[in-house]
Parts: structure tokens; sequence; C-alpha cells
């Protein structure tokens, strides 16, 4: 019997499902996980969500979600000097990092308090 079901760019997954311990695993493809991350650093890129994409982002995963992560980067962005355009691109490299690595925790389920901290 097969344990493992991928629906709508979501798996279930029984596998670790025994007879004295029901167990079910929910996550997101890695497709999907990629497409959110792309989707993500395309809103840091630009610096605006129009309200067409969070609407999209909604059905990927949850408008508070993306608000979870968006806050989370932003009290744990790096500081820095930026007196200087080399700085200024080095924050940005590590903040865009760190919004990524959010993401894959997101909607692999781990919860934000499991990864807090910067980079």
């Amino acid at each position: 019997m097969q344990s493992v079901f991928q629906v709508l760019g979501v798996v279930f997954d029984l596998s670790e499902a025994t007879n004295d311990v029901p167990a079910l695993t929910v996550k997101n493809t890695e497709d999907r996980v990629k497409e959110i991350t792309g989707r993500i650093d395309k809103i840091l890129h630009e610096w605006v969500l129009p309200p067409a994409e969070a609407s999209q982002l909604d059905g990927r995963i949850g408008f508070t979600g993306i608000s979870a992560i968006v806050d989370d980067c932003l009290q744990n962005a790096p500081d820095g000097d930026v007196r200087s355009l080399e700085a200024v691109l080095e924050i940005d490299a590590r903040t865009r990092r760190l919004a990524e690595t959010r993401c894959e925790s997101y909607m692999s389920g781990a919860s934000m308090a499991k990864t807090r901290g910067g980079i």
C-alpha cells in the first residue's frame, strides 16, 4: 500500500504511521516551496506586495504566513554600515537568504519560533 500521496502541490505522508501510533505529515512539495521562495524573493527585491500578488500567494501559503516571514526578516535583518553600496548589497543578500530560509521552514511546517535568529 502506498504511504505517500501528492495532491495539488501538497504531500501527505503516512510512512511513519504504525498500528499503535497514527502519524500524518503534511507539507508542500519541493516545487511549491521553490515557487513560493521565488515569489517572496521578488517581493523583497521590489519592496512591493500588490494586492493581486498577495491574493495569488494566499492560495499557496496563508497571508498570515507571508506577514510572519516578512516580520521575522525585519526583526532579524542583519545590522551593518549603509554608507556604501557594497555594504547595502551585502545586507540585502543576507536578508534574502534569511527570507529564503524562513520561507522554506514555514512551508515545511516548522514554526517561526523554532527558526528565529539571524544568519
